[in-house]
């Protein structure tokens, strides 16, 4: 335990005649007055406001253009000239026609920070409107002619 010099103990000391622990007085001492200018409570002299720190949506941004898997010349208009004249695909065959020239799946390149291979809108993804229906059509066609019900004697002999 420390030695506590006496005179600085008996100040702390109880005294009887003022309330438990000289609170009031205490706080006189270290508080200003209101008549001294001092217009804030504790609370708000005790009080300190925390700034909340600030989003950086640049780097978001950075980090979306890097997830496209196209190339920065793609974004800027000084990039390369006249990249989508050749490009005949329309929004139809890019979204509904995608099952007949799937582009390869692609994978990230942690080292390099890109997307390879990148995605390329100037490749045709897949047929013009209506092949669909043209195939569908044939395919009925098809299966109509296989499902013709054959006698014994068309089985055996071939007619030619």
């Amino acid at each position: 335990m420390y030695k506590v010099p006496i005179n600085i103990y008996s100040s702390i000391m109880y005294n009887n005649k003022v309330l438990i622990g000289n609170w009031f007085e205490e706080q006189n001492v270290t508080f200003a007055l209101q008549k001294d200018g001092n217009k804030k409570s504790a609370y708000q002299k005790d009080y300190r406001k925390h700034a909340l720190p600030v989003r950086d949506n640049k780097s978001i941004w950075k980090i979306r253009e890097k997830a496209q898997g196209l190339p920065r010349q793609l974004f800027q208009d000084h990039g390369i000239h006249n990249a989508y004249d050749e490009n005949m695909c329309t929004l139809y065959d890019l979204n509904c026609m995608y099952a007949y020239n799937r582009p390869l799946a692609r994978r990230y390149k942690s080292h390099t920070g890109t997307w390879e291979p990148e995605q390329s809108f100037i490749s045709n993804h897949g047929p013009g409107r209506n092949e669909l229906v043209k195939k569908k059509r044939q395919s009925w066609v098809d299966d109509n002619q296989e499902n013709v019900q054959k006698t014994e004697y068309q089985c055996r002999y071939a007619l030619n």
